[in-house]
């Protein structure tokens, strides 16, 4: 009994085994190299395998990692490529192309992955594969364009859209603090650019987002001003000071800016006076009010602590039953007490939805 409880153990791991090896291979495509392959189902690592090393032999490829997990609570195809140094927006895109046809004939009903390494911090990454060719060649080359304005490594993903979202979001590290300054101080050439393949986009990077199309450079001169006062940062890291510029233009509904101030040493008084981080509260408040802006939230953070004003006709409905913000009307005393001239549409807190067109 005991040997045939062997036999039979010895037979299902060799089984198993067989199984491992007929899903995973190694080997050499021109132009590339194809490595690690690894599923449980045989046909779908095949697909992958004939994909891979595809796309290994096509122009600007250096190396490709395919696989197809069937294994995982969200299964489907994944496959990571490194491109060569020089690679052209052509030829990124005809990766794409080629992964494309695979994933919507074969694995339209599978979550799939294709990532593409440009160069280091450098990441297309696809998962949606409904857009055509020259759809995605517009995507990256318009990537590409913005890379070069912020002089620092971009990425690009392309997810599905949306009702009111193209799925394109270009971004920057979170630790990339020089790309969004950069973009602030270059903005005459990122409008130069030219409007963005779709209007309902994303740039994303620390200090400096734009969802939709590009605000009018009179927002982002007072961006530039602020940013003087307090450097460009990412105000959702605890401890950060420094300056957030965030402009939304969503279709349908009025664009509105929102300029955000960490501080840490944030002292006042209702006469107007106070500490160091209170007089870059005050400059920065000046300059937000006296540019002229409509639809504008001005907001500055200390630790856990916010406090807002916003300039123009706000929508939003009071809430039953909401806490009154003394906090941001207090300020908005303080202010005026400082000197800042506050527009006669100043209101104490946020606004989410402006009136207006």
């Amino acid at each position: 009994m005991g040997h045939r409880r062997k036999s039979r153990l010895a037979g299902i791991l060799a089984l198993a085994v067989a199984a491992v090896l007929l899903s995973g291979c190694s080997l050499i495509g021109d132009g590339g190299t194809v490595i690690g392959f690894l599923g449980e189902d045989a046909a779908n690592a095949d697909r992958m395998r004939t994909l891979a090393a595809d796309v290994a032999k096509l122009d600007g490829v250096n190396e490709v990692d395919g696989s197809f997990d069937a294994t995982s609570a969200k299964p489907g195809p994944a496959l990571f490529v490194t491109a060569d140094a020089g690679a052209t927006t052509d030829q990124l895109a005809a990766v794409i192309a080629r992964a494309a046809v695979d994933y919507s004939e074969s694995w339209s009903a599978f979550l799939g992955t294709v990532q593409v390494t440009a160069t280091e911090g450098s990441v297309l990454t696809v998962t949606d594969f409904s857009r055509d060719e020259s759809q995605v060649t517009a995507e990256i080359a318009y990537w590409r364009a913005v890379e070069q304005v912020a002089g620092s490594p971009l990425s690009l993903e392309l997810s599905s859209p949306g009702i009111d979202f193209s799925g394109s979001v270009i971004s920057a590290a979170q630790t990339d603090l020089e790309a969004a300054r950069s973009l602030q101080r270059n903005f005459d050439e990122l409008r130069e650019l030219g409007p963005a393949p779709t209007d309902t986009g994303i740039l994303l990077t620390p200090g400096f987002f734009v969802r939709g199309i590009l605000p009018d450079p009179t927002y982002v001169d007072v961006a530039r001003e602020l940013a003087t006062l307090a450097p460009s940062t990412d105000p959702t890291v605890a401890g950060a000071t420094g300056s957030t510029f965030r402009w939304a233009a969503i279709a349908g509904t009025p664009p509105g800016a929102n300029y955000i101030l960490a501080v840490d040493d944030l002292e006042f008084s209702a006469d107007g006076t106070g500490s160091a981080g209170w007089k870059i509260v005050t400059a920065a408040a000046t300059a937000v009010a006296t540019a002229g802006l409509d639809r504008v939230t001005f907001s500055f953070l200390q630790g856990d602590e916010s406090r807002a004003f916003h300039l123009g006709d706000c929508a939003d409905e009071p809430v039953p039953g909401a806490v009154p913000d003394t906090a941001s009307a207090e300020v908005l005393l303080a202010l005026e007490a400082a000197g800042v001239a506050l527009p006669s549409d100043t209101a104490p807190g946020f606004c989410q939805l402006w009136n207006g067109s």
